[in-house]
């Protein structure tokens, strides 16, 4: 089909006969023509119908066709119309095309001006037809533009432009409600004083590294916003010229604060767990060395007394084996602090007040300190109450007071010493120790110690209530892990401040008491009388056992002799006639302790036993909280520590249990 098939055309002309030519000549080249008479025939004609060209003749009666042009014009778009004047009637065309026609003829004498109409036609249809793309093209980009517009402006990534001075050349809506600037405030200023000033350099080194490929780089940032200081992760990325330089840089940000707060919270959850299974280690790791170490000392001990025992008091050799007493004694003693640390010793609670325990610590400290430290104290009266040991408490308070003029430069300055009571709401959660510890009630006794000294490195803090672990010399080390199991042990905890070269500050946290402090009570201890009988002594170590069978025998007993819980079943069950009471070690093979005594008892209920262990009290009693032993016997122990435990046992009657009291 003819392209001019389509196309459908409105002709007005007034003279009939010439308008009828025109259009059997259109018609046989394939156009459709219909002829309005008259102006006002041709515009109801386009109203009513579909068109796609007018061709109207000036001279008609109705409207002319310039009022015809300028009447279509003032509704709306015009289609493409060609304007036929006669010689001499140039103007009226030029008048014509400015209103809005697209072309125009004159007519000749001939009448063969119609003869160029189809072309003119083509040509108006295919410049509408290029009019229209254009006009689609340019809708889409708007379109596009008003998308990309809503797109920026509801991004809530942050969007810059910067040139490689660093000025702003665009910022998005998003980054101006970030910062709480306008775009005139931002456009054409540099964006590094919003850089927190610890990232300028990182920053710097980012934007450097996007001159070079991949000309991209990433960097996270502190930035100082109408909210304050949050984390933002930026992109930059390179625009480059023809030449391949760099003529701007695009940079897409966005807000990670709340990522690096997660990052950072678990952080410290990982240092929280590993301070736990550490300290779980290190229990398990302390108290079998304490077992095994305090067998051992047992054996040199006891053999060291009844050695003593055995010479003239006037022997050249006491001397020596005293001495050898001593450090045995003070091997036992280091033992009972390995204990302490993990908080498995044994003691009796009272309610004391905690600034008059620290007050009659004075002159202890005072003694052991260098001269040039000046000691101020801050104790009130009366102090808070807590339910603690005062032995132990004492021993908090020398270790942190040690540990504090200690790190005191060149045994000079000053360390302060105070006791007051805290909100638990104020006791801070950075540098909590043990970590997993909590604040229990309103308020806590605070004893606080701080110098002024070299202060701790930061990455040390983690480390210092670890046993041995130290900065000062090769050696010391245990103080503050004492410190520490003693506070866990009355469930308090412990906080550190410190900065170096500045010094520290350490606060132990203990629960108050909600009970008086009881006035002093004259009680004088009586050990009941000894006896004499016959032991059943079990133990599996056989150098423990040939020693403590020796002890007994001094003392005055008689000794049935088991290497473990089996064979003391079979001796009790032949000779349970003539046995006063048993000594059984925890820790054997085949039937530990705990089963020897209940295999026994099942025979005699009654019988008076004795617990032997080189384990802490509390953590053996606390295996079997039920079961009644009349004594427990903490190796290594003396021959008067075995003289009162066989007392104890003996002089109480068979169906009394442990002394009563609270205990940690």
């Amino acid at each position: 089909m003819n392209k001019s098939e389509s196309v459908s055309i409105l002709y007005m002309e007034d003279d009939l006969g010439l308008a009828r030519l025109v259009q059997k000549r259109m018609r046989r080249a394939g156009y459709s023509v219909d002829i309005a008479g008259d102006g006002k025939i041709g515009l109801e004609m386009y109203q009513t119908g579909q068109y796609d060209v007018i061709a109207v003749d000036q001279k008609m009666p109705g409207y002319s066709g310039l009022e015809v042009i300028r009447i279509l014009a003032s509704r709306g778009p015009l289609p493409p119309i060609i304007m036929i004047t006669g010689k001499g009637s140039e103007l009226v065309a030029v008048e014509a095309m400015k209103i809005g026609a697209g072309d125009y003829l004159v007519k000749d004498v001939d009448c063969k001006y119609f003869e160029t109409l189809p072309g003119i036609i083509e040509r108006l249809l295919e410049r509408q037809r290029l009019i229209k793309e254009k006009k689609a093209v340019e809708n889409a980009l708007r379109e596009s533009e008003e998308k990309y517009r809503l797109l920026i402006e509801n991004q809530t990534d942050l969007i810059v432009k910067f040139d490689p001075e660093g000025r702003l050349l665009y910022v998005s809506p998003s980054y101006c409600k970030t910062f709480g600037k306008t775009q005139e405030e931002l456009v054409g200023k540099t964006f590094m004083p919003l850089i927190h000033e610890d990232d300028r350099e990182n920053v710097a080194k980012a934007i450097d590294n996007v001159y070079k490929p991949s000309f991209t780089a990433y960097v996270e940032e502190q930035a100082m916003t109408k909210d304050g200081w949050r984390w933002q992760a930026w992109l930059n990325t390179a625009v480059l010229d023809d030449e391949g330089q760099v003529v701007e840089i695009v940079a897409v940000g966005r807000d990670i604060t709340k990522r690096r707060q997660a990052e950072e919270e678990k952080e410290k959850l990982e240092a929280k767990n590993r301070q736990l299974q550490k300290a779980e280690s290190l229990a398990r790791m302390t108290g079998a060395i304490a077992h095994n170490f305090n067998n051992q000392l047992f054996t040199v001990m006891g053999n060291l007394e009844m050695a003593m025992d055995d010479l003239p008091r006037d022997a050249a050799s006491t001397g020596k084996l005293e001495e050898a007493l001593q450090a045995t004694l003070r091997a036992a003693d280091m033992s009972g602090l390995m204990l302490t640390l993990l908080g498995q010793t044994t003691v009796k609670l009272e309610i004391a007040d905690l600034a008059d325990i620290c007050r009659e610590s004075l002159p202890e400290l005072r003694s052991a300190m260098s001269k040039g430290i000046k000691l101020e104290t801050d104790f009130p009266i009366p102090g808070p109450a807590v339910k603690v040991n005062t032995a132990r408490m004492q021993q908090v308070l020398i270790h942190l007071a040690t540990n504090a003029w200690e790190a005191a430069d060149k045994g000079r300055g000053s360390v302060r010493l105070s006791v007051g009571t805290v909100s638990s709401a104020d006791i801070p959660d950075s540098g909590r120790f043990p970590p997993d510890w909590q604040p229990q009630g309103n308020a806590h006794a605070c004893l606080e110690v701080a110098d002024k000294g070299c202060g701790i490195k930061p990455e040390d803090i983690e480390n210092i209530f670890d046993p041995f672990f130290t900065d000062k010399f090769t050696g010391r080390g245990l103080g503050l892990a004492v410190v520490l199991g003693i506070v866990k042990a009355l469930n308090g905890g412990v906080t550190v401040e410190s900065e170096l070269k500045r010094g520290s500050v350490f606060r132990v946290f203990l629960p108050l008491s909600e009970q008086n402090i009881p006035r002093p009570k004259d009680i004088t201890a009586q050990t009941p009388p000894i006896k004499s009988g016959v032991v059943l002594l079990v133990d599996d170590q056989d150098g423990v056992r040939i020693v403590a069978e020796a002890m007994l025998t001094r003392i005055g007993f008689e000794v049935l002799a088991a290497g473990n819980g089996a064979e003391a079943v079979e001796i009790f069950r032949e000779k349970q006639a003539n046995i006063s009471v048993v000594i059984s070690d925890l820790s054997m093979p085949i039937m530990n302790g705990w089963e020897t005594l209940a295999a026994i008892r099942r025979i005699c209920a009654d019988i008076p036993m004795i617990l032997a262990s080189g384990y802490d009290e509390a953590r053996v009693m606390n295996e079997k909280p039920g079961e009644r032993v009349q004594f427990f016997l903490q190796k290594p122990y003396g021959m008067k520590t075995l003289k009162d435990a066989l007392a104890k046992a003996l002089g109480d009657p068979p169906s009394s249990s442990r002394e009563n009291g609270e205990e940690i």
